[in-house]
């Protein structure tokens, strides 16, 4: 199912449609905003490995005695 509204009214004539000039705004509007979550989610997962490892908790162990 394809729907957008055309200034002419003569709307979409296939899917392919949507990567003409006049979509490019809004499919590049859609797709950052798809992928920020995908990257967001990425981002937490690494850390949160990061910071689950006994060599980091080693590291931060030792600078906390230094203090």
């Amino acid at each position: 199912m394809v729907a957008a509204v055309h200034t002419k009214g003569e709307g979409l004539n296939s899917v392919f449609d949507i990567f003409s000039k006049e979509y490019r705004r809004a499919v590049i509007f859609c797709a950052l905003v798809t992928l920020a979550p995908i990257a967001y989610g990425y981002d937490g997962t690494y850390f949160t490995a990061l910071l689950e490892t006994p060599t980091f908790g080693e590291s931060i162990a030792f600078l906390m005695e230094q203090d």
